[in-house]
């Protein structure tokens, strides 16, 4: 057979990780389950080359038997096939055979190629398909693996080229994969073994994003300094996509200056506009004084306004000349901050440490033996349970760690007994917050010069020494420098001794070993996954060096991140240094806000800089000057008031002309011309006649309510036409203050009608999902393919054509024909729509719809530019609870925003924004009802239910009907007040949850001003049980509110609050055994129905065995249905967690934002959309939440006891809709 034959004539041996077995495995094996002799033939063919006709009696067989199957025939053929093409190692005809056959057979082979693929199908069928199979895992050990030179040589026998294998593997998308699982010959990556020529021949095939996405992750190759390549990057500027021409403009930064800059001058004679702006952005980029010189010469000569706005940058941008001031620098007060002295370190050589030092960790090292057991053990009994299917577990072995430790400290750095660099002990992680302590005050007896040194020496980086917060000794080196003991330049100094090391080159020496570090802070290299903070006191190093700091701002830096991060180290800075302020100036009018914000805050002190804003009023660029007179008004520049007007007087930009105004407005200055009845209808006219609507034909303005004006006249319907065309230019739900103004000139009732309209009408727009025949008829043809490819685990698990063609549809009827994404600028004229009634839209909208991530945000910005009660809750509730995290975080820097300029926190911007729903403090509302305004009164009860009360004070149901004015807006406000309430109540009940979990304290004062005097809050907090604490926190007495306004213990006694300094949320987990049953009885007795669990659940806890695992199991293989889990996880308060590639999940997921902790429960998984099949709980995990999403796993011993014990409670709990079944892991889709 072909197996025996391969071995034979290759002279290998085939190994798998699989046990061996006796069975003759044959590739093509299933071939004969179609046709008689069809598997012999195409063995034959594989091997000789002979009968190739067996390829067409293959595809016509194929053919004939459309629902052929062959991993349900023969799965471990299949399996052979699919590993057959890695072990052909100096066999590329057979390797080139093999394509041929996989090809004719048309299976488990998917070609499709997407939207942004299309390069993909300039590749001939047999060398793609090769290049499919290629990309997959394997298992597959052999003496002869498949090479990079058999594939190329195999493309090269199918037609193909090299250029066809590396358009294939392109990274043209930013999370496309397709790389091959071949080995690379020795001193050899992917691009180096290719031909430039054939790389730019790929990258032609390529759109112009694809091509700007693979020229970003070239930057550190080899052969982009080559003379061809750099052509190539010259020949982009003839390109249409921006994106593109700003990746090579990048790439040119790794060419040798001088050559670049005569090709970059020929640019600007062409006769295309876009390449002598490629032109002016090389030459920029440069910034030589002969660079400069050519672009000061083109503006005169230039006619094209596209052009002159790139040349604008670098032209009119700043020559900064920094002076060398020696120890410091000059502020913008004129000052001259000196740098702290270096102080003289020495180590004496002394050895402060003796034996008592290794005794101080017997008892953690006698711990680490009992877990190794217990964890021995575990493994042990678990590789029993599974019938002894993997190597038998082994018991972890534990040394002594103080004798490492003790040599180490006790000797110099450098002498002859000392470790090699970079190595040196270590402490294990799980007991890091035992070890640690006695290491830091080992290192506080020795020489301060000797833990510096071993910091150093020990660390891997410079950058790791000065951001990780594993190592003790790198801990003590940046406590040293906080307490002032020692210098942060003094540490760079010393590391520089020591050799720790800088990835950034030295570039020919013209780097200082300094200057490289600042160079790497604020370049962070891609593979750095340590703290993203800028270490406190760099500005030490950065005062030398602020040309490192001015060439990574715009216009001489492209990247926004570099940016950022060079002003983050201006920002340590003890005052800004006067070299700076027109580099950050230049930076501060930027178009982009998230440069533009950090430049304005780091110059919101700097003197002399209004006049220079006055200047940047005349710029050609609109947004620039917008950005000006933001800036002024921000700054408060009266003296700006004549300019600023004098602008507007030939403003044309409405960009430009809406910040103007403002600007005028704030500053104190007449708006009168500029918002007057006759202007504001003339300025509208306009708007409507240049500015485009096409993107708003969805929106009908016959429907919309009319404006009125202050006199409560009708205005003109071309007013609203124009505002929402110039919102629909703006591009932002953020809006311009402008919109403001605008509507100041309106009844206040008027402006109300035409944001709820705008809302409305653009959540329904956006909302829309008809489903068509045409899309029934994709959805068959869809179905039908997958169907003839066998490539989706529907056809795996045995779906029909027409079950597979629902599934489709059914996904597409979850699909949205419209996008209101194009129009979100109008939601700027959302800002004062009614705001109980908007608040809880938006907030449905991102529970049901919120995966639209860009409408997501949008509205997130309408609420923030709300800023009322109801819309400031349904931000904090997104800020902490929503689960995509761009749209979260942008909530949460929206919620800092709005707490930072009212002078809050954050927890006392949701405690003071909850909406009250119309009703007073003692939680009644009067309501006017008929032409008589007879006064019906609406009271709160305790359980947040309302009850209407007529005149003479009996409770009435409803009230009464009638159609005067006073009737209708009763009915109104009644019915915005419950909806109100029953969204506060989620959200609040949400909230003090959280606060529990996370052990949130308030000070007294806040707790009865915030909660205890607000109508809904006051109902809530009655069925909470507080701590009273003192002013150290320390536990007085356990409290709850009354509905009459009394404090109590458990016993009913009243308590005075003056005792008390601070108050938090009691648990099980903090209260003592007698308080809890005190407090189980009081709530029975006053029949307090509680508003989560506090005190019913107990409290667990962790084994000694336990506290080193990531998982919590022991309720393993807990059996019931899917649908009887997600109901179960539901109500507990858990979501799916992320889906996975292939449409299945298999974890409900609890966020703690307080505790930035997540908590999944992992089950055996279920397809979306899903079926009620067996599902087995597995374990629950905890996860620490990271940056961009990602997170790490704890382990229980640092998850927050009452957190753990109520997720803990969450699982028992969700448990119980099954039993366990102790063969669970064959059911399911484990």
């Amino acid at each position: 057979m072909l197996r025996r034959i391969l071995q034979g004539l290759m002279g290998q041996t085939t190994k798998t990780s699989q046990p061996s077995s006796q069975e003759d495995i044959s590739p093509f094996r299933y071939l004969s389950a179609l046709k008689s002799g069809l598997s012999a033939r195409a063995e034959l063919f594989f091997l000789t080359g002979e009968d190739r006709a067996v390829l067409a009696d293959i595809k016509a067989t194929i053919a004939k038997n459309t629902n052929f199957s062959p991993g349900r025939t023969d799965s471990k053929a299949v399996s052979a096939t699919n590993d057959l093409c890695f072990i052909l190692g100096g066999h590329p005809d057979r390797l080139a055979r093999y394509a041929e056959l996989r090809v004719a057979m048309n299976w488990g082979v998917s070609t499709y190629t997407g939207k942004s693929q299309g390069h993909l199908d300039t590749i001939s069928e047999d060398v793609r398909i090769l290049l499919e199979v290629l990309k997959r895992r394997h298992t597959v050990k052999t003496e002869t693996p498949t090479s990079w030179a058999d594939l190329r040589k195999a493309a090269e026998i199918l037609g193909g080229t090299d250029a066809d294998i590396i358009t294939f593997i392109l990274p043209t998308e930013r999370y496309s994969n397709r790389s091959l699982n071949l080995k690379f010959p020795k001193n050899e990556t992917t691009w180096s073994q290719f031909q430039p020529t054939s790389l730019m021949t790929a990258l032609d095939r390529c759109d112009g994003k694809g091509r700007s996405m693979v020229l970003k992750g070239l930057k550190k190759q080899s052969f982009v300094t080559s003379p061809e390549f750099l052509n190539y990057l010259f020949k982009q500027s003839e390109e249409t996509s921006a994106t593109l021409r700003a990746a090579a403009v990048d790439l040119l930064r790794e060419h040798n200056g001088a050559t670049v800059e005569p090709k970059a001058a020929d640019t600007l004679k062409s006769k295309k506009a876009t390449v002598r702006a490629f032109g002016v952005q090389v030459l920029g980029m440069l910034g030589t004084p002969s660079a400069l010189a050519m672009l000061k010469a083109h503006k005169d000569t230039e006619k094209s306004q596209t052009v002159l706005t790139a040349l604008e940058l670098f032209v009119g941008a700043p020559v900064v000349e920094t002076n060398t001031i020696e120890n410091g620098y000059i502020d913008i007060q004129g000052a001259h901050i000196t740098l702290p002295p270096h102080i003289e370190l020495i180590d004496d050589g002394s050895a402060p440490l003796d034996e008592s030092f290794n005794a101080q960790f017997h008892p953690t090292e006698e711990k680490m033996r009992q877990d190794a057991e217990a964890r021995y053990q575990s493994s042990y009994d678990y590789w029993i349970k599974r019938n002894k299917k993997h190597s038998e577990p082994t018991k972890d072995k534990v040394l002594p760690i103080g004798p490492a430790w003790l040599k180490s400290l006790n000797t110099p750095v450098g002498s002859p007994t000392d470790e090699k660099r970079g190595s040196g002990p270590g402490l294990p992680h799980r007991y890091d917050d035992t070890l640690a302590p006695i290491i830091e005050a080992a290192l506080d007896k020795i020489p301060l010069r000797r833990a510096i040194d071993l910091a150093a020496y020990k660390s891997y980086s410079l950058l790791g020494l000065f951001s990780s917060s594993h190592d003790p000794r790198s801990r003590y080196v940046q406590s040293a420098i906080a307490d002032g003991r020692v210098s942060f330049s003094q540490v760079v100094a010393i590391a520089e001794e020591n050799r720790a090391i800088i990835q950034t080159p030295s570039d020919g020496n013209e780097l200082t070993y300094a200057s490289r570090y600042l160079s790497e802070v604020i370049n962070r290299p891609r593979y750095y996954y340590g703290s993203s903070t800028i270490s406190p006191g760099v500005w030490e190093i950065a005062a030398s060096n602020l040309p490192i700091i001015v060439d990574a701002l715009p216009p001489r830096g492209s990247d926004i991140k570099t940016a950022i991060r060079a002003m983050e180290v201006i920002a340590d800075f003890p005052s800004l240094p006067a070299d700076l302020v027109q580099p950050l100036l230049f930076v501060a009018i930027d178009d982009r806000a998230r440069l533009r914000e950090p430049a304005q805050k780091l110059l919101a002190d700097a003197p002399g800089i209004d006049d220079q804003l006055i200047a940047i009023l005349s710029d050609k660029r609109q947004a620039v000057r917008a950005n000006a007179a933001r800036f002024l008004a921000d700054r408060g520049a009266k003296s700006a008031l004549p300019a600023l007007t004098k602008r507007l007087k030939t403003e044309k930009s409405e960009l430009a002309r809406a910040d103007l105004i403002s600007a005028v407005s704030r500053l104190g200055g007449d708006t009168t011309p500029y918002l007057g009845r006759d202007a504001l209808i003339k300025e509208a006219q306009k708007f409507v006649e240049k500015l485009p609507n096409e993107k708003l034909n969805w929106l009908p303005l016959s429907t919309a309510p009319s404006l009125k004006w202050k006199d409560k006249t009708t205005a003109d319907p071309v007013v609203l036409d124009g505002w929402l065309r110039l919102a629909l230019k703006l591009k932002s739900p953020l809006g311009s203050p402008l919109f403001g103004l605008y509507f100041d000139q309106m009844t206040p009732q008027s402006v109300t009608e035409v944001a709820d309209w705008v809302l409305n009408s653009w959540l329904s727009y956006d909302t829309d999902r008809p489903v068509g025949e045409a899309a029934r008829t994709k959805a068959a043809e869809m179905a039908k393919r997958i169907v003839a490819q066998q490539s989706s685990w529907m056809t795996q698990v045995g779906y029909t054509e027409q079950q597979i063609a629902e599934q489709i549809l059914r996904g597409m009827s979850s699909g949205y024909p419209n996008s209101g994404a194009d129009s979100k600028g109008i939601l700027a004229l959302a800002h004062r729509a009614t705001s109980a009634k908007a608040g809880p839209l938006i907030a449905t909208y991102l529970k049901q719809h919120g995966k639209r991530v860009s409408q997501a945000k949008a509205l997130v910005e309408t609420l923030y530019g709300m800023g009322t009660q109801d819309a400031v809750q349904v931000l904090v509730a997104t800020a902490t609870r929503f689960k995509q995290r761009t749209v979260r975080e942008l909530a949460e820097t929206l919620v800092s925003q709005l707490a930072e300029a009212r002078g809050w926190t954050q927890d006392e911007l949701a405690d003071r924004s909850v909406p009250t729903g119309g009703f007073e403090d003692d939680g009644t509302m009067l309501l006017e009802v008929g032409e008589d305004a007879k006064p019906y009164t609406a009271r709160l009860s305790s359980d947040l239910t309302v009850k209407l009360y007529n005149p003479q004070g009996k409770e009435v149901k409803s009230i009464p009907a009638g159609k005067d004015a006073n009737t209708k807006e009763s009915k109104s406000l009644l019915s915005a007040a419950k909806k109100t309430i029953k969204t506060a109540h989620a959200q609040q009940q949400a909230r003090l949850y959280d606060a529990m979990i996370s052990s949130r304290t308030w000070e007294r004062q806040a707790w009865q001003d915030d909660l205890t005097k607000h109508p809904i809050m006051q109902r809530l907090t009655e069925r909470v049980i507080w701590r009273g604490l003192d002013d150290k926190g320390a536990f007085i007495t356990g409290l709850r509110l009354t509905p009459e306004g009394e404090v109590v213990n458990a016993a009913g006694d009243d308590i005075d609050l003056s005792t008390i300094s601070k108050i938090d949320i009691a648990h099980t987990a903090n209260l003592s055994e007698d308080d809890r049953n005190e407090w189980l009885q009081h709530l029975k007795d006053f029949e307090v129905k509680p508003l989560f669990p506090q005190v019913s659940r107990p409290v667990r806890t962790l084994t000694d065995a336990q506290s080193k695992d990531t998982k919590l199991t022991d309720r393993e293989g807990w059996l019931m249905t899917t649908f009887k889990l997600r109901s179960a996880a539901k109500k507990a308060g858990y979501d799916r967690a992320p889906i996975g590639d292939g449409g299945g999940f298999d974890a409900y997921r609890k966020e703690f934002r307080g505790a930035q902790i997540w908590a999944d429960l992992y089950f055996t998984g279920s397809y979306v959309s899903e079926d009620d099949i067996p599902a087995a709980i597995r374990h629950m995990q905890f996860t620490q939440m990271g940056e961009g999403g990602r997170g790490r796993a704890l382990t229980l011993e640092k998850v927050p006891a009452l957190l753990l014990s109520e997720v803990w409670n969450d699982m028992h709990e969700m448990a119980k809709s099954g039993a366990f079944d102790p063969e669970w892991e064959k059911k399911g889709l484990y």
